[in-house]
């Protein structure tokens, strides 16, 4: 083999071990991975936190609506027995 091809090699050989080494370790995978998973369990949690929330604010404006329209009724009825409109 002549040297052009033995310093190629070994010039590719620096390359590789260069870039090896800028892989993550085990470790450090594992670590990203946990928060990668952390965080999406977070956003899982307030996600179903803003649902239950929808829910219940949808309720409270059912209820809200009712009343309202309960007393228009009464007002309605007041206004017809005074002969104000």
């Amino acid at each position: 083999m002549d040297n052009n091809k033995i310093d190629k090699i070994i010039q590719k050989l620096i390359e590789h071990d260069h870039k090896i080494n800028e892989l993550a370790t085990k470790t450090e995978f594992k670590e990203a991975n946990q928060k990668v998973l952390d965080t999406l369990e977070d956003i899982a949690t307030k996600v179903k936190r803003i649902d239950e929330d929808r829910v219940f604010t949808g309720q409270w404006v059912r209820r809200i609506e009712d009343k309202v329209e309960a007393h228009e009724k009464t007002l309605q009825r007041i206004i017809s027995q005074l002969n104000i409109a």
